[in-house]
């Protein structure tokens, strides 16, 4: 082999290694914080090449009902509530965290990581949302937010 060769060998081992590390720490944040309750708000977050997507359970209470409020890259949760996020993804692997609503979690194809969150003092929470696969250029410069409003 090459010097060229080893070191490109190295760094998609790198790569692949630093990957697997931050998804094991995300499903192990994840699984840590999922609980169930009558009184928490469900949302399926779905990450696509576009943003995200997000889809709140409407007033019956049942998600993927007619009465589901759905928006694009921002979500609007009342303050002092407990969310469960059910974390997904269209496309590619994403990553999506957000430091004081205690958010680190991920979004993979094809599979549902259920995270949990509670919002605090009302205010904008902007989400670092980054691609770890694909190429860059490809996804959409898109800032998702959540908005936390008083009672």
């Amino acid at each position: 082999m090459t010097t060229r060769q080893i070191l490109i060998v190295s760094l998609f081992a790198c790569f692949l290694g630093t990957t697997a590390f931050i998804v094991t720490q995300a499903l192990l944040v994840s699984k840590e914080n999922a609980t169930s309750s009558s009184d928490e708000i469900v949302v399926e977050c779905k990450g696509t090449v576009d943003g995200w997507i997000f889809r709140k359970q409407g007033p019956d209470g049942m998600l993927h009902s007619d009465d589901d409020p759905i928006s694009h890259n921002l979500l609007l949760l009342p303050q002092h509530s407990t969310v469960q996020l059910q974390m997904t993804s269209d496309d590619y692997l994403f990553r999506l965290s957000q430091k004081e609503l205690n958010l680190n979690t991920i979004a993979v194809p094809n599979h549902q990581i259920t995270t949990m969150i509670d919002t605090g003092k009302p205010g904008l929470y902007d989400l670092e949302s980054q691609p770890m696969c694909g190429t860059p250029f490809f996804h959409a410069n898109v800032q998702p937010q959540v908005v936390v409003t008083e009672d």
